[in-house]
């Protein structure tokens, strides 16, 4: 593959969780197991666990799309490879596609935060008029401008 270092790295640690994951969850070596076995349907299981416990937390943050994507993308392409020579795996692979990518999560708009309390901003803006008596400046073309 032509990705970068870094890119590579990143998602070498994802799949490192899934690996650790299934581990834990399904016992040691479960997923080299069942793709030694060539069983479909067991990955199957595995990568859909993964992505349940992926999602089970409604706030989910980009970390967890992106180890989403990492997995994906690398069960989709062995479930490619190995389509030709068993329909379970091309059953495999078109869930995958069909599962798709999990939504960037969003944390709302963007919330324009006020620095200053109302009173202390409506205090300024009353200077700054130009027809206020408390405004500093000079003439009324440099009160304007200001």
């Amino acid at each position: 593959m032509a990705l970068a270092e870094n890119t590579l790295k990143r998602k070498l640690r994802h799949l490192a969780i899934f690996y650790k994951f299934c581990d834990e969850r399904f016992g040691t070596d479960s997923f080299d197991a069942a793709v030694s076995l060539r069983d479909a349907a067991r990955t199957q299981q595995l990568v859909e666990a993964f992505y349940l416990d992926l999602t089970a937390v409604p706030e989910f943050n980009t970390t967890a799309v992106q180890c989403w994507d990492a997995v994906r993308d690398f069960v989709q392409r062995l479930a490619r490879q190995r389509a030709p020579s068993s329909p379970g795996w091309g059953a495999l692979a078109s869930t995958l596609w069909a599962m798709g990518r999990m939504r960037h999560p969003r944390h709302g708009r963007f919330q324009f935060l006020r620095a200053l309390p109302a009173s202390t901003l409506a205090d300024l803006l009353e200077v700054a008029s130009d027809d206020s008596a408390r405004n500093p400046f000079r003439g009324a073309q440099v009160r304007a401008r200001n």
